[in-house]
């Protein structure tokens, strides 16, 4: 997960946390979206490997890749080539999502990383 996500989360007005909340729901209800995330798998891959692996045309991948950068679901990085040739990759940031419903919280949504157990982003939109 991205670091700086979780302290913005802490920090926001209740409507950011609340449009974060929608980008993160939209970007899980999108199909594509969601087959880019099941073939990303625990690797990193450049959106030209996922173009293959996924089956989705690249042009509709990258805007695809940009929503999903966008929130704590996937993380966009540097890979480095010894012959100079660099290249955007890809990876899951995630384990799990989980949504919660109360009336006293509103809407939760979860989100645990991959990399830390401790890690985990949290929006809520309280009286939603």
């Amino acid at each position: 997960m991205k670091a700086s996500y979780r302290a913005l989360a802490a920090a926001e007005s209740i409507e950011q946390r609340e449009a974060d909340l929608e980008r993160v729901l939209d970007t899980l209800d999108n199909p594509s979206c969601r087959r880019i995330l099941e073939c990303l798998g625990t690797e990193p891959a450049t959106a030209s490997e996922l173009a293959l692996r996924c089956d989705i045309p690249l042009s509709t991948l990258y805007r695809h890749l940009r929503e999903l950068a966008e929130t704590p679901l996937v993380e966009k990085t540097l890979r480095l080539d010894a012959s100079g040739r660099h290249a955007a990759q890809y990876a899951r940031t995630v384990t799990d999502v989980v949504i919660s419903l109360s009336p006293e919280t509103g809407i939760r949504l979860d989100v645990n990383c991959s990399d830390r157990d401790d890690d985990v982003a949290v929006l809520d939109a309280h009286g939603v």
